[in-house]
């Protein structure tokens, strides 16, 4: 059971790395905001799936495995919300786009509600 857990520590730090490397590259905060968000996620869960398969000793949950998986439910539900929450708040901001951006879905509610 340890080397599944093993496994998945692996894929987790490659996703934690994944999603620095996300927002050292991309162009603007919307972009690093989506990368770090599904790679840190994914990433943070894999770990703590990993730590609570090396929790299990001869079929018994520990206390500590069992919190591993309840921030990891925690992480699935609050690290997107976060960050969705962020966004908006930049868009309405007005920190700009990125120039090659091709769509902007909120400038019409932006807009709507500047007339009001």
């Amino acid at each position: 059971m340890d080397y599944v857990a093993y496994v998945f520590y692996a894929i987790g730090a490659f996703f934690n790395f994944a999603g620095v490397v996300g927002i050292l590259r991309m162009p603007d905060p919307f972009c690093k905001l989506q990368t770090s968000t599904k790679n840190v996620t994914l990433g943070c869960i894999s770990i703590m799936l990993g730590v609570f398969l090396r929790e299990i000793h001869l079929g018994l949950l520990s206390s500590f495995g069992v919190k591993a998986l309840l921030l990891s439910l925690f992480m699935l539900i609050t690290n997107p919300t976060a960050s969705h929450v962020l966004a908006r708040a930049c868009y309405y901001a007005g920190v700009p786009l990125w120039e090659k951006s091709v769509t902007d879905h909120l400038k019409s509610r932006k807009e709507a509600k500047a007339d009001e």
